[in-house]
């Protein structure tokens, strides 16, 4: 497990809430290279670039791989009903979408945290 913080617009998310992080862009591949769980509360935390406060989430990662080759490419998400090119963090899944990414998650050799339902953001 990987301890992390993570930038989140939205307010809604909740200790233990699942989530998925989606790297977009064009310098690699583009496809989730994160998973894991909300680990606490929303936080402030200061930008690295301008030093201003921002609304910042920690997270237990389970997976996580910044360069290379994603965990799972875009390719292989195509069809799921979810707002890809999102430019704010923090979107929430739908359930339909999140039954269809978590059997790609599967299908690709990873592991539920739990059998527990969970919002994903």
């Amino acid at each position: 497990m990987i301890n992390g913080g993570w930038k989140c617009n939205n307010m809604h998310v909740q200790v233990a809430d699942e989530a998925f992080l989606i790297r977009q862009g064009q310098r690699f591949e583009q496809g989730i290279i994160g998973h894991g769980r909300i680990a606490g509360p929303i936080q402030p935390a200061p930008s690295f670039t301008t030093g201003k406060p921002y609304r910042c989430v920690p997270i237990q990662w389970d997976a996580f791989k910044f360069y290379g080759n994603p965990l799972i490419s875009k390719d292989a998400l195509r069809g799921i009903n979810i707002l890809w090119g999102a430019q704010s963090s923090g979107i929430i899944i739908e359930p339909d979408a999140h039954k269809a990414l978590r059997e790609v998650w599967r299908k690709a050799g990873f592991k539920p945290l739990s059998r527990t339902p969970l919002k994903a953001v």
